[in-house]
């Protein structure tokens, strides 16, 4: 009986370990709603170099599975008709924990002057890559949307205020988990 019993406890260890092996093959898919896409829009953008810190900035952010830029259309002489938008899978069905954690990178990355790990993620940016990112600002926001705005006017009331100034860095050693 005692044989049996230690078999039988083989057979059930050996085919618990055969559907984990499974499983870590073929792991199930982190996400299946489609409550979890969000449309993120940075409108006003005045360099391509912008746009790219802004989209490694949103793949940081907090929650995020999976980002993937959805277009883009930047225009050096004339901000007012550039754009860069991206997608973003993300584990929250509410936007504004996204945006929070967005508005949050960018203060981080802005105060430690370029250089920062945010979310394991290695930010080694000039101080004039980041600068423009002093007036981003949300204009609007939905369910499934995020939109924001470089505000110049913003950029400058901060430059004039000392607020946020990535040639004046706070901290030389900048992390957040």
């Amino acid at each position: 009986m005692k044989k049996r019993n230690h078999l039988l406890r083989a057979v059930s260890l050996i085919f618990v370990l055969l559907i984990m092996a499974g499983c870590a093959k073929n792991p199930p898919p982190l996400h299946t709603s489609k409550d979890q896409v969000i449309e993120i829009t940075l409108t006003e953008v005045d360099s391509s170099t912008t746009a790219e810190v802004f989209g490694r900035i949103v793949r940081a952010a907090d929650g995020v599975i999976e980002v993937k830029r959805y277009g883009q259309h930047v225009s050096p002489g004339n901000p007012q008709d550039s754009y860069t938008t991206y997608v973003a899978t993300t584990m929250y069905k509410d936007p504004s924990r996204l945006d929070y954690s967005i508005l949050e990178n960018i203060r981080t990355l802005l105060s430690c002057g370029g250089y920062a790990m945010i979310r394991n993620n290695l930010f080694e940016f000039s101080p004039s890559a980041v600068e423009s990112l002093m007036g981003v600002r949300l204009i609007d926001a939905g369910a499934r949307q995020l939109e924001y705005k470089v505000d110049r006017e913003l950029k400058r009331d901060r430059e004039f205020a000392g607020e946020m100034d990535p040639y004046n860095p706070q901290s030389s050693i900048c992390t957040v988990m």
